[in-house]
């Protein structure tokens, strides 16, 4: 077998992850609520328990990554999600999909998340910092915004797809992403290859001893750099209200505007539109920026933070007090396109801020950040919305945007900015 390079492998599992996720993803609402008959409340702590699972995995994981190499966090990570999906696609056929047996099916979906969750944690991090220290922080960055790119194409097949599974059955999507997950693990398996991994300080031969030691040396890097601080704080803003919008939009436009022409058909399909043009204009932005912005020059970076951060503040603001359905799916995609660049920018300004042998505990330490945000923040924003209305839940989840960015604009401001290498050494 021809041997793949790491870009290949990285732009592959990029695609691949957002083709299965787009599947699942676009109609998994309506596969709760319709199928395993879950309400606001159960919708919010499924969310609730995903991110307290992650909160409590992503640290130990991100260490590993650095103590033991980020190549068997990918392989297993992808195939914990894929098993994860499986299982919670086949809940029917496991057990009675009844209005009477809704505890049970709740219960097996949180048994499933909370296994997802532990599956998430490995991956988070751990693709950035591999491809990173195969390719170098430069190349890397521009990879970051490739892979976004190819990611939003394989999202647009992928809603299709998953728009015409649940036709046939709610729950298809999930066993379809799962067994593209499990597929991708192997993939992975045979194709992945690490040389440019360096294990973190430590015996690296005791993962006992070496998980500890790679924990201290990524707090280490962040106290050498305080702006991190300042983005872990951030990140905390940050997850509150995307776990606040994320959950609740689908509700905003059903129930404040409703939805052209109603029926099991017509809903499925309004949400694959929202996909597939999210898919086109998010592959529109990364391209974009991946002309524009020089991933490394941390400045351009930190510019193109706040621009992002600003036009998703802009954008929930504008879909929380839309006076019509157009105006608020207009300022629904463009959140998403804003988002869809976000991610990759602040991965690769992390790289320009943190030493190479740290950076999967950084990015897992940012992690454990946002899902923090989303376990405290989000039920909050949920209450919002079910006490006053859906308008001011999404005008509350922009204003918690505001912190993250004034940390972004701060870090821009920064006259110095040099290069992690010199930063001070993990103790």
């Amino acid at each position: 077998m021809r041997r793949w390079s790491a870009p290949a492998v990285y732009l592959t599992l990029a695609a691949a992850a957002a083709l299965a996720n787009a599947c699942m993803f676009t109609t998994y609402a309506v596969y709760y609520i319709r199928t395993l008959h879950m309400g606001p409340l159960r919708l919010v702590l499924v969310g609730t328990a995903l991110e307290s699972a992650y909160y409590l995995c992503e640290l130990p994981t991100g260490a590993l990554a650095d103590a033991r190499g980020r190549r068997v966090c990918l392989v297993a990570g992808t195939g914990i999600l894929g098993a994860a999906f499986l299982f919670e696609g086949a809940i029917p056929a496991l057990y009675a999909p009844t209005l009477a047996h809704a505890a049970g099916l709740f219960a097996l979906v949180i048994a499933a998340e909370a296994v997802r969750a532990a599956g998430e944690a490995l991956l988070s991090g751990a693709r950035e910092a591999w491809i990173a220290g195969e390719v170098g922080d430069a190349a890397a960055g521009r990879l970051y915004l490739r892979g976004a790119r190819c990611g939003q194409a394989a999202a647009l097949v992928g809603t299709g797809a998953g728009v015409a599974l649940a036709t046939v059955g709610l729950n298809l999507p999930y066993v379809v992403g799962g067994a593209l997950y499990l597929a991708l693990s192997a993939l992975l398996l045979v194709t992945l290859r690490e040389e440019g991994f360096r294990p973190a300080a430590g015996d690296a031969r005791s993962l006992r001893r070496a998980l500890p030691v790679a924990v201290r040396a990524g707090v280490a890097a962040v106290r050498a750099r305080p702006v991190l601080w300042g983005v872990l704080g951030a990140a905390v803003f940050a997850g509150a209200s995307s776990e606040g919008a994320d959950r609740l939009w689908e509700a905003h436009l059903l129930h404040t505007f409703g939805l052209p022409g109603l029926g099991t058909l017509p809903a499925l399909a309004w949400f694959g539109f929202v996909g597939a043009v999210g898919a086109v204009l998010g592959f529109a932005a990364a391209a974009l920026a991946e002309r524009r912005i020089d991933a490394g020059d941390a400045r351009a970076v930190s510019r193109a933070l706040v621009l992002c951060t600003g036009a998703r503040i802009a954008a929930l603001l504008s879909f929380g007090l839309a006076p019509g359905f157009s105006w608020a799916m207009g300022s629904l995609l463009a959140m998403g396109a804003a988002s869809s660049v976000q991610g990759p920018v602040l991965s690769a300004w992390l790289n320009a801020h943190v030493q190479p042998d740290v950076r999967a505990t950084v990015h897992s330490m940012l992690g454990q950040a946002d899902a923090l945000g989303q376990t405290a923040g989000g039920p909050g924003v949920g209450w919002i919305g079910a006490r006053v209305s859906l308008r001011a839940a999404m005008v509350a989840a922009a204003a918690l945007l505001g912190p993250a960015w004034g940390v972004y604009w701060r870090a821009g401001r920064i006259a110095a900015c040099p290069p992690a290498a010199s930063a001070a050494p993990p103790a």
